[in-house]
C-alpha cells in the first residue's frame, strides 16, 4: 500500500513539474532582417536537427517566386539571379542548376503543406541564416539587412557569396543623367533602413550636395554600428558612389 501512495504521489510531482519544462522549449521564431514574420503552420525541428517550414512562408518572407511540379513533387524558388529546385523525400537539390546535397529531407504534410529546411533554401537565394538556441529564433539577413527599393534608378550591387574580395557590403552609384529626386528618396530609405534616420538623411544630404556633374565632391567617411562608409564623386564625373564595407572592416 505504502509503493502505490509513494508511486501517485511521485506521478502528481512529476505531472506539475512537466509544464514547465515544457515551456522552456517555446514555439520557433523566425525573423527576416530583425522583423518577426507568422506562418499558419508552425516551423518544427525534424529528426535531423534541421528547421522545417512551408516552402509558400519562406518564399513570401523573402520576396521570392515559388513554383510546385505536382507530377515530381518538386519545387522551385526564385529570387533576382537565384533559383533553387527541391524534391519532396529528396536529399539532392540544385542550386543555379548545380546539384548538391543536404542532410534531411522536404516532406509534404496533410493537407499538402510542402515543408523545407529554411537553412538550405534561404542561403541558396543568398541570405544569411543564423540561430539563436536561447530564444529559438531562426534569424535570417536579406539583402545585407538593407531594405532595397523595389524600382529604383539607383545602382546598387550586393557582393554574391564567395565573391566579395574587396569586403563590400553594398556599392551604390547614384546616376546624375536620371532622376535625382527620386533617387535621392530611395538612397535616403535605403541607409534609414540599416543605419536609422538621423545617419541616414546625414549621408544622402552630403551625396546630394553635388547639384552638377562638374562639381567636386571631396571623399567622405563614416563610422556607423563599426561599419565604414564612404562617399565621393571627381568632377566629371556623372555619377557618386557610395560604399559601404563589411562589419569590422
Amino acid at each position: 500500500m505504502k509503493k502505490i501512495v509513494f508511486l501517485f504521489a511521485a506521478l502528481v510531482c512529476l505531472l506539475t513539474i512537466s509544464p514547465p519544462a515544457l515551456a522552456a522549449y517555446p514555439e520557433i521564431t523566425i525573423t527576416v532582417n530583425g522583423s518577426r514574420i507568422a506562418s499558419d503552420v508552425k516551423p518544427y525541428i525534424d529528426a535531423n536537427d534541421r528547421t522545417m517550414v512551408p516552402i509558400r512562408f519562406v518564399a513570401e518572407a523573402l520576396g521570392s517566386e515559388v513554383d510546385w511540379n505536382q507530377k515530381t513533387k518538386g519545387v522551385s524558388v526564385k529570387r533576382k539571379e537565384n533559383a533553387v529546385y527541391l524534391w519532396a523525400g529528396r536529399q539532392d537539390y540544385t542550386v543555379n542548376g548545380k546539384s548538391k546535397t543536404m542532410d534531411t529531407v522536404p516532406v509534404i504534410l496533410p493537407p499538402g503543406r510542402t515543408m523545407v529546411p529554411v537553412r538550405f533554401v534561404a542561403e541558396a537565394l543568398g541570405c544569411t541564416v543564423n540561430w539563436d538556441s536561447a530564444t529559438r529564433t531562426v534569424m535570417i539577413v536579406l539583402d545585407n539587412g538593407y531594405v532595397l527599393p523595389e524600382e529604383t534608378d539607383l545602382d546598387i550591387e550586393i557582393p554574391a557569396v564567395g565573391k566579395n574580395f574587396n569586403d563590400v557590403d553594398i556599392e551604390i552609384l547614384v546616376l546624375m543623367y536620371k532622376d535625382m529626386a527620386s533617387q535621392e528618396d530611395d538612397l535616403y530609405a535605403l541607409l534609414a533602413s540599416k543605419f536609422g534616420e538621423k545617419s541616414g538623411r546625414e549621408i544622402t544630404d552630403y551625396v546630394f550636395s553635388k547639384k552638377d556633374s562638374f562639381d567636386y565632391l571631396p571623399d567622405r567617411s563614416w563610422q556607423i554600428n563599426n561599419q565604414q562608409i564612404k562617399v565621393g564623386s571627381l568632377s566629371g564625373e556623372a555619377w557618386i558612389y557610395i560604399l559601404i564595407y563589411l562589419p569590422g572592416v
